[in-house]
């Protein structure tokens, strides 16, 4: 049975079309579309084929702002269609050779947050991945080491 849709968001023609709410990870979908009007149907467009999945691991990941006990991680996503399922959020993870893992869930909306209480002069891997409603995607990794004290705080430290 085929159904006219006015589609103006290709993430949502899956559930226009084949009454899906959740798609199947991994399961290809493909689409034919044509334009309709009051002269009638155009012609049918190439197949579209989208497969549902996980999010692809993010564009990259930066530090910036590093002290000796925070630091603040951005990251970028591409921003065009990927056949994939829009972000729900992402998931910050954080960990010195000394530590287990800290998960932290940041909304959709945010490509940054700032990690404080760290411990001074250490090395932590921070992993960043986005999600969405099928799971978890892959995860992008990057490494950075806090500073030592600044000269001002040891003075405060030293004059106690």
């Amino acid at each position: 049975m085929t159904k006219n849709i006015t589609v103006t968001n290709i993430n949502r023609i899956y559930t226009k079309m084949v009454g899906l709410t959740i798609p199947t990870s991994r399961v290809s979908y493909n689409f034919w579309i044509a334009a309709i009007s009051d002269a009638g149907m155009g012609e049918y467009s190439d197949r579209v084929q989208i497969t549902y999945d996980v999010p692809e691991a993010l564009d990259y990941v930066s530090f910036s702002n590093i002290t000796c006990n925070s630091i603040a991680v951005h990251w970028s996503i591409t921003e065009w269609f990927t056949g994939r399922l829009p972000h729900t959020g992402y998931t910050v993870r954080y960990r010195s050779e000394e530590s287990d893992s800290i998960s932290l869930n940041v909304s959709n909306q945010k490509r940054q947050i700032v990690i404080s209480n760290l411990d001074v002069n250490t090395v932590y891997t921070i992993e960043v991945s986005a999600n969405n409603s099928i799971g978890e995607g892959n995860v992008t990794k990057g490494n950075f080491t806090t500073k030592m004290r600044d000269i001002r705080t040891l003075q405060l430290i030293l004059q106690k």
